[in-house]
């Protein structure tokens, strides 16, 4: 894992290579299920930001916490502990990331193809962690996040994270994808850890 830590204007963490080849191996096995299943769910079944009683965003997603009775069932809900680890999140130099700490924490699989988005939103939970995956050669342009309130935008690459206050507005700009690539599981996957405490 290669950490950044920005702290101006707005605190957050940039991570790259964030899992080992084993590791993305078993999270690619159950994000191929996920999808291949019917598993995923339409914007309203995933808890979306609303405005004006309006859905915000157009993907599919699973909250995988409700889906697995015992987390152990779950490759990504086993591996995706690592960057809970306090040499990643608890960094020294932000008065935000310096004494973090959660108890409690959820996992969202989201999956975009050809035209969905996520509109700029807050979460509700006090960190997020975004994970971004898609299979190589990347097979869509579009689906970078931005923190809209600060201009700025992270370009996403497979492998890597943001971890981010979840109040700071953020969102996904539209997926554009070739008619051949549609429905082949080919778009972008983002896996949303919530952290909290309860």
């Amino acid at each position: 894992m290669n950490i950044k830590l920005y702290t101006d204007p707005i605190p957050f963490i940039c991570i790259s290579d964030v899992y080992n080849e084993d590791e993305l191996k078993s999270i690619w096995q159950e994000l191929e299920f996920l999808n291949c299943n019917s598993k995923l769910l339409d914007p309203e079944m995933t808890a979306s930001a609303v405005t004006d009683d309006v859905i915000i965003k157009k993907n599919k997603g699973v909250f995988l916490d409700s889906l697995y009775n015992d987390r152990n069932f779950s490759n990504i809900l086993t591996v995706n502990r690592k960057v809970l680890t306090n040499s990643t999140i608890n960094q020294e130099d932000s008065w935000f990331f310096k004494d973090l700490c959660s108890n409690n924490d959820s996992t969202l699989i989201s999956y975009y193809e050809q035209g969905d988005y996520y509109k700029p939103h807050k979460d509700n939970a006090l960190a997020t962690i975004c994970t971004w995956f898609y299979k190589q050669p990347k097979k869509f342009t579009g689906g970078n996040f931005y923190f809209v309130d600060y201009d700025i935008q992270i370009e996403i690459q497979n492998n890597s994270a943001v971890v981010f206050p979840s109040q700071i507005r953020h969102a996904v700009d539209t997926i554009d994808m070739n008619t051949d690539d549609r429905h082949n599981g080919l778009g972008r996957y983002c896996m949303s850890q919530f952290l909290n405490i309860e």
